[in-house]
């Protein structure tokens, strides 16, 4: 029986794209998450530890049946030696004659972490959303580097107030991180470096937030989120001077910024919650094309008293001109 809504080789096509190149995450601010492994174990029907065998890359020995009935071998066409035989691999398939999928390096720490999901996967199903995030929240400085990456995709896939709530050890090397981390990891690490409260973090997130407007990421909202968490009515203000109301920016670039004030606007302290409503309000009394935007953004049921002092959209109005015989207008 299937575990999830998906089929189990609709969320393979999703992790194969996510492991050939970096992919969009974060739940809040504009792109849907890929599915993590847990996700994948969620919809499976048969995983499997294997070793390559030497020789033939594209041969598996399995050494270990996670779920579904027991193999002693797999083929995958086209598989490269890109691994040590020594080393493990976590393959997975959709029932017993669907392909296989090559999908994580399965190291010490790595096989722990598929025994704990497998015993609470049942919990998880049931919807035990905070204890699959405090679990995952608690390895995001493991040692093994598949564990690590894991553990920040599960924290992205969170909403925003319930990463806030989690109890978050402090990532070791976050600052650096922010800059020469992967791309697919930075959001979630700026929304980690913003809910720290260290200061430390404040120019790197500027550079940052500046950089991603420049090229219009999608990660700007993210670095935005970031900044109004460490900063508050200071970074509103800083948003709002700097980017907003000068009028230079595009629509997804705004778009971007205005998901983050709408975020806060839910999450945030009654002086920030404040500020976003004056500024919003004021700058859409202004610009047609932000007050759009806004109205998009912050939804009646979220935001009732925000979306209320949003001004609505003054429809051109048509003059009728006179003829000839009734003379000029007034």
């Amino acid at each position: 029986m299937k575990r999830g809504g998906k089929t189990a080789l609709q969320a393979l096509a999703f992790w194969a794209s996510a492991l050939a190149g970096p992919g969009h995450a974060c739940a809040f601010h504009g792109y849907t998450p890929n599915p993590t492994l847990v996700d994948l174990v969620m919809a499976t029907e048969h995983l499997v530890i294997a070793r390559p065998l030497s020789g033939a890359a594209d041969v598996l020995i399995v050494s270990e049946t996670l779920m579904g009935p027991p193999v002693d071998r797999i083929h995958l066409p086209g598989r490269r030696g890109t691994q040590a035989a020594s080393e493990s691999r976590l393959l997975l398939r959709d029932g017993p004659y669907g392909p296989w999928m090559d999908a994580v390096l399965v190291d010490a720490q790595m096989r722990a972490v598929l025994g704990a999901v497998l015993q609470r996967l049942d919990g998880w199903q049931l919807g035990g959303e905070d204890d699959r995030l405090q679990y995952f929240a608690a390895l995001v400085n493991a040692t093994s580097p598949q564990v690590r990456r894991l553990a920040l995709l599960e924290l992205d896939r969170a909403p925003y107030g319930a990463l806030k709530r989690v109890r978050r050890p402090e990532v070791k090397g976050l600052g650096k991180l922010l800059v020469t981390g992967r791309e697919d990891l930075k959001p979630i690490r700026a929304l980690l470096a913003g809910l720290s409260g260290d200061a430390g973090h404040r120019q790197v997130l500027q550079s940052e937030l500046a950089r991603a407007l420049k090229s219009e990421q999608a990660q700007a909202g993210a670095y935005a989120t970031a900044l109004i968490e460490l900063d508050g009515v200071q970074a509103v203000r800083q948003i709002f001077d700097t980017y907003l109301e000068p009028g230079h920016l595009s629509v997804p670039q705004q778009q971007a910024l205005v998901s983050a004030l709408a975020l806060q606007y839910r999450n945030g302290p009654a002086d920030t919650r404040r500020a976003i409503v004056a500024r919003v309000a004021r700058l859409s009394r202004h610009s047609d094309t932000f007050g759009d935007i806004a109205r998009g953004q912050f939804t009646p049921t979220a935001s009732g008293r925000l979306l209320a002092v949003i001004p609505a959209r003054q429809e051109p109005r048509i003059l009728e001109l006179p003829d000839v015989a009734g003379g000029i207008a007034e």
